[in-house]
């Protein structure tokens, strides 16, 4: 970017001195735009390259400003001035008379530089009149000899004036005191006795309304230390903070504020950075309602919330079981229509080829399966309570809340549509069984295997899938892990024969889910089990998720009008679907 420098602002004029004096300058921009998290492990092309997760990709960018910043978030940046145009003797003039009256001229905002140029302005045209004033003559007694009636009367209507304007320049500013002598007086009383002029009010009533840190310039923590600092507060572990934002930031963050940002301080810096001029948290309602507006002004602001309530909504979602992800198929879907998945129905079995070479077409059965993304989610808000307590404690806990209820949502949503499934395991289709001697045992074991692998295809050959996933109940956890691992059983019944070696030892990866027992589900039991093939190979249930996020997406702003406070909205798109009988089999158990 190149450009022209051409404001004489405060902001302008800090920068265009602070480089010709050598500061090293960064650079930032501000954009609107459309954010894609891209999970660890996933890929995309983004402008004919590609990149693989964790990332966000940022669509439908709109540029809408470069900054100079003294600590960009990407530290790979400059920004310089390259020359700049020389100051006139009367602007030195100026900033020595500012500094002669106590002021900093570089701590000066527009307002006060005005009212001090209109001060600096009236002194030297008064001093050049006194200049150009003829002597005027005087009498043996001293005094002028046209100190008339008119000039009296002129002399007395100047002083009205100058008492009238000290009045209301105090009126208007509060009626302050000043100290004298160690005494709060009444800078209205003082400046009129004393024959201040008005100027010398406005400078002393300028002077008392600086904050006292005004010489100091005033440092913002970049949004990239914010974050971090968030982080470090909420306890986001340090791995995961130094991927997101890196070592820099973390270490500025801990420098700074030594992992107890509140969420006051947080939303004071986020403001400032918007364009607040205040210096403290605001608790009034059109105080807060406009540090609110200040704060979430930009997209990198709202980006601070969303990422370190991200962070906690997968320390949320990963303390419900996922036991759903080891016996489903994930598909990604990029949009909420309906999507069809053939079953294992056709003529896909390879012809031989004859002398001419010519290739047979194959045929593809009608018989398909279907699969749906829908939405789910909740909206939750830090209210004005927990921003007037400064309670953290509420933006660690809401998103981790908001992850685990995704979880179970999920979680719900799943089992309801797997364990309903008295037309899907039947004893027609040959994937299920029942009787006195269908509880998990060495001996059902070896029935529903045989059951498994004796499955034809619809032309009646063998599917030639292997069983790998034994899913059990609670109660049959001990037993099956015991049945997977022993290698030898014995038999203490007297005069029976038996061998002591496990023919299954080994043979499946038990899984274990709370939900098959749970009384809630329709189809719940404490002695069924199910032998199923992998996923990949041939899934019994399907999950989609749009756009690939498999786990919930937390987003922040600042609350509508009718709720002083920072929104929260938690969502998940995402189907469930029972898809190909032939990749299970279960077994009853004896109830």
């Amino acid at each position: 970017m190149k450009g022209i420098v051409s404001g004489e602002n405060e902001h302008a004029r800090e920068v265009t001195a602070s480089s010709a004096k050598g500061f090293p300058w960064q650079a930032s921009i501000g954009a609107g735009m459309r954010l894609q998290f891209v999970d660890k492990g996933e890929k995309v092309t983004v402008n004919g390259r590609g990149y693989s997760g964790p990332l966000y990709v940022a669509r439908d960018a709109v540029l809408g400003e470069v900054s100079f910043v003294p600590l960009g978030a990407d530290d790979n940046t400059s920004a310089h001035v390259a020359a700049s145009h020389q100051r006139s003797k009367s602007m030195d003039k100026f900033d020595e008379w500012v500094a002669a009256k106590g002021f900093a001229p570089a701590d000066l905002n527009d307002s006060q530089r005005d009212t001090l140029q209109a001060a600096y302005d009236a002194e030297v045209k008064a001093a050049e009149s006194a200049k150009k004033k003829p002597v005027e003559p005087k009498g043996n007694d001293g005094s002028s000899l046209m100190d008339d009636m008119e000039t009296h009367l002129q002399r007395q209507a100047a002083e009205a004036e100058r008492v009238d304007a000290i009045h209301h320049a105090c009126e208007a500013a509060g009626n302050p005191t000043i100290k004298i002598d160690g005494r709060d007086v009444s800078l209205k009383a003082h400046a009129i006795r004393n024959k201040w002029d008005s100027t010398k009010v406005e400078l002393e009533l300028l002077r008392a309304s600086r904050p006292s840190h005004q010489s100091e310039p005033q440092v913002y923590a970049p949004h990239s230390v914010l974050r971090a600092a968030l982080m470090q507060a909420c306890g986001v572990p340090e791995d995961v903070a130094l991927k997101a934002v890196g070592e820099k930031s973390m270490q500025a963050a801990h420098t700074q504020f030594r992992g107890r940002i509140g969420l006051q301080q947080t939303l004071l810096e986020m403001a400032w950075q918007g364009g607040h001029t205040g210096r403290h948290f605001e608790t009034s309602q059109v105080g807060l309602r406009n540090l609110l507006q200040a704060a979430f002004s930009t997209q990198e602001a709202n980006d601070i919330f969303a990422d370190v309530a991200n962070k906690r909504l997968l320390a949320g979602w990963n303390t419900v079981e996922d036991t759903w992800r080891q016996i489903s198929s994930i598909t990604p879907v990029s949009d909420f229509k309906a999507i069809n998945s053939y079953r294992l129905n056709g003529d896909f079995e390879y012809d031989e080829v004859g002398p001419d070479g010519e290739l047979k077409h194959g045929t593809i059965s009608d018989e398909t399966y279907t699969n749906q993304a829908k939405t789910y989610g909740k909206m939750f808000a830090i209210t004005r309570t927990h921003l007037i307590n400064d309670d953290l404690g509420a933006l660690n806990a809401l998103p981790f809340r908001i992850g685990r209820g995704g979880a179970l949502k999920l979680n719900k949503v799943f089992w309801t549509e797997f364990m309903d499934n008295t037309s899907f395991f039947t004893s027609g289709r040959g994937n299920y069984m029942e009787g006195a001697t269908t509880n998990l045992s060495i001996t059902s074991l070896t029935a529903i295997e045989l059951l498994f692998l004796n499955q034809t295809d619809p032309d009646g050959n063998p599917t030639a899938i292997m069983p790998e996933l034994l899913l059990v109940p609670n109660a049959l956890n001990v037993l099956a892990t015991q049945l997977m691992r022993d290698t030898e059983v014995r038999d203490t019944t007297a005069s029976t024969k038996f061998t002591t070696g496990n023919p299954h030892a080994g043979k499946f990866r038990v899984v274990r889910s709370s939900y098959l027992s749970n009384a809630a589900f329709t189809g719940y039991s404490t002695t069924a089990f199910y032998l199923l093939a992998n996923p990949n190979s041939m899934p019994v249930v399907e999950t989609v998720f749009l756009n690939g996020n498999e786990s919930p997406i937390v987003e922040t702003a600042d609350a509508d009008f009718n709720t002083l406070g920072i929104q929260m909205r938690g969502y998940h798109d995402f189907g469930v679907n029972m898809q190909e009988y032939r990749g299970g089999c279960k077994s009853k158990g004896a109830a």
